[in-house]
């Protein structure tokens, strides 16, 4: 591994950020940025799939013995309750999450989400799509090493299903759909995550716990 790559540090702020930390002089630092451009590849000319299909899944709560997280990912687009995921009626936690597991590192995309039909669709909406590349509580706290793909106001209609694209592509292993505050069960029927293989190559180890956006790795440096 190019010695170069020792200098590269991570530190993660609010939302997300990657950056070189300088070491000795701007010609580490600069070394260092470079490392990262040709360790990063991107999705550019590679087609997206559904990588979230029948991938674990849990969420912040259970609704007695239906609506497990498990259903969203299972490929049904059924938008009946009986096959949609559902959180507890009552739940003195103000966040409502569901999360997937990608069981490997991915540059997503973006989302496509069914919502319920039969009723109560008014509960999908003013929600966040999180990407994460270590497993984290979204019960405690916005995580600071999650990445925001996107945060959605409106709600998605009743039995529609929308896809919905990230500001950026981010590279992450658990996706995670938050709403907070909330006073509703979360309620919905299909959530597909569109992304490609993330290629990394030889980085650092910091880049393989923290999530990222690909647009800010190629930022030059602040010198």
């Amino acid at each position: 591994m190019n010695e170069s790559l020792k200098l590269c540090q991570c530190s993660a702020r609010v939302c997300w950020q990657m950056r070189c930390k300088k070491i000795g002089d701007i010609a580490q630092l600069v070394a260092c940025w470079i490392c990262i451009q040709l360790a990063v590849v991107s999705a550019r000319g590679r087609s997206l799939s559904n990588v979230a299909l029948n991938k674990p899944a849990t969420q912040s709560t259970s609704h007695g013995s239906g609506g497990e997280a498990q259903r969203v990912v299972d490929g049904n687009k059924a938008t009946h309750v009986n096959y949609c995921t559902h959180t507890a009626d009552t739940d003195s936690n103000p966040y409502r999450w569901w999360r997937v597991d990608l069981e490997g590192l991915f540059e997503v995309h973006a989302v496509v989400i069914t919502n319920r039909g039969d009723c109560c669709g008014f509960r999908l909406a003013n929600f966040d799509i999180l990407v994460s590349s270590h497993l984290t509580d979204p019960s405690l706290s916005w995580p600071d090493t999650s990445a925001l793909c996107l945060h959605r106001g409106p709600q998605i209609a009743d039995g529609a299903t929308e896809r919905l694209d990230c500001s950026q592509p981010i590279a992450g292993r658990y996706v995670t759909l938050l709403i907070s505050p909330a006073s509703e069960p979360l309620n919905f029927c299909e959530l597909e995550v569109l992304g490609v293989p993330a290629l990394l190559g030889e980085l650092p180890s910091c880049l393989q716990t923290h999530s990222f956006s690909f647009n800010e790795l190629r930022s030059p440096p602040q010198i």
